[in-house]
């Protein structure tokens, strides 16, 4: 997703990546990538961690995190589900014999 977001090689990519000076990604594109992610993976990033990804590795421990812990205050946290319309199922029948 990373080299495909930023149009680089997947080899030139690795957790010391710097998002700024290497891939000279700016604020703008960082909030876009982290939607993506968002997007893909069915979570939400709250907006308060942005600032603290700076490197490749800054977002995949991010990342980490907020699927490693269980709690309230993640920051990471999972979407909502849609509502669906509930579906009645059909009696049950039980025979014994």
């Amino acid at each position: 997703m990373l080299a495909r977001h930023f149009d680089v090689a997947p080899e030139n990519i690795t957790p010391e990546t710097r998002f700024t000076e290497d891939l000279s990604a700016d604020s703008f594109d960082i909030v876009e990538l982290l939607f993506e992610i968002e997007e893909q993976a069915g979570i939400a990033i709250r907006e308060s961690s942005f600032p603290v990804i700076a490197t490749v590795g800054d977002l995949l421990d991010l990342l980490r995190a907020g699927f490693d812990h269980a709690g309230v205050d993640l920051i990471l946290t999972q979407k909502t589900v849609k509502e669906t319309t509930p579906v009645t199922a059909a009696p049950l029948t039980v025979t014994t014999g």
